[in-house]
């Protein structure tokens, strides 16, 4: 038997969670944007970071279910969350304000349904 599924209430909170950091970041990139102050978020997937690396490696299960599900075919890495991250702090970044960043190897553009077939072989 594997691990449980989240509770409801876990799931709900999450996505609470993320609709309200999202509002707050607009919020505050109009507030604060005439003063100069940029406001933006990173929206990341799972990473492989030194912490877990061992983990997925170990379970190929896992890290097959992730190449199906990312259009890019991997996790990404702590290291790239950090290079978007520098980027969005940077005067290469200079207009953007306001925005959430999905750094998710393109999982967000994926329609649930599609996901769905496809791991049902459909």
């Amino acid at each position: 038997m594997g691990p449980a599924a989240p509770p409801r209430d876990a799931i709900a909170c999450f996505a609470a969670a993320n609709g309200g950091l999202n509002a707050m970041v607009r919020h505050y990139a109009a507030t604060l944007g005439r003063q100069g102050i940029r406001v933006n978020a990173i929206m990341p997937l799972t990473y492989l970071k030194r912490e877990s690396r061992v983990f997925y490696e170990q379970n190929e299960r896992l890290m097959d279910t992730y190449r199906r599900l990312v259009p890019l075919g991997r996790l990404g890495t702590a290291e790239e969350c950090a290079d978007a991250l520098d980027f969005l702090c940077s005067e290469r970044a200079s207009f953007i304000n306001g925005q959430s960043l999905f750094l998710d190897g393109g999982v967000s553009t994926v329609w649930q349904e599609e996901v769905a077939k496809s791991f049902a072989g459909l």
